[in-house]
């Protein structure tokens, strides 16, 4: 469910369910346009988190967001320059990243 990826997660288990629902959500999004567009996305290791390299993981979220933006027409924003550690800036960035999410929802009707 889209509304999980606004909590800003703070613990291991917060950052797990996050992780889950932001590759449900974009494997939704890339199922939709597949459907309607036919335009197979790239589909990216998005879950779990692999703590040692979160830059990676930023990387990849990213691309998957630039992906269906690209398709859908919409205005994509730089979610790779966050400081997760940073309680302003990763509130922030999950604020983004849901919006992109709802907006490239919003756009295929789904």
């Amino acid at each position: 469910m889209l509304a999980n990826l606004l909590s800003v997660p703070k613990s291991d288990p917060e950052w797990s369910s996050f992780s889950f629902n932001n590759r449900l959500e974009i494997d939704r999004v890339n199922q939709a346009i597949l459907a309607q567009y036919g335009i197979d996305l790239p589909g990216y290791p998005l879950d779990p988190i692999n703590w040692s390299q979160p830059e990676t993981w930023l990387e990849y979220n990213a691309q998957s967001h630039i992906a269906f933006n690209g398709v859908l027409g919409l205005q994509s924003v730089d979610l790779l320059a966050v400081d997760l550690k940073d309680p302003k800036q990763l509130s922030a960035w999950i604020n983004l990243n849901y919006l992109e999410l709802f907006d490239a929802q919003a756009a295929l009707q789904i």
